[in-house]
């Protein structure tokens, strides 16, 4: 067995522990003419892993409103198989019951030997 194939074994095993199904809302800006168009699709169901990290990464956003401070206090675990997206063009959100919404603030890709192994992903609770 190759050491990607086990790594993907751990991987599952470790989601399997604490399994949720989420189905993410891919929203994508893409340019069109002068300006934006935000094209909007709903991905299939998958099931992940979410967890709650304990170092919080605390972030101090300024926009037009304001000053504002983010905090991705939830992390996501995905298998190779997982369409997750960060960027700048691309926002990734999904509810859960009883958690609430939320929103892909990072994707880390684990990689084996060039193979994706799976995701490790930031997550922002917007409500």
């Amino acid at each position: 067995m190759s050491l990607l194939t086990t790594r993907r074994k751990m991987l599952a095993f470790s989601i399997q522990q604490n399994p949720t199904t989420i189905t993410i809302n891919h929203t994508e800006k893409v340019r069109q003419g002068g300006g934006f168009t935000e094209n909007k699709t709903t991905l299939d169901p998958i099931t992940v892993r979410i967890f709650q990290q304990r170092d919080t990464d605390i972030k101090v956003v300024s926009d037009t409103a304001g000053i504002k401070e983010k905090m991705t206090d939830f992390g996501l675990l995905a298998d190779h198989t997982a369409d997750i997206r960060d960027g700048p063009n691309t926002r990734d959100e999904f509810d859960i019951d009883g958690l609430g919404r939320f929103v892909v603030a990072s994707v880390t890709t684990m990689l084996q030997g060039g193979e994706v192994v799976g995701y490790q992903v930031d997550l922002e609770r917007v409500s």
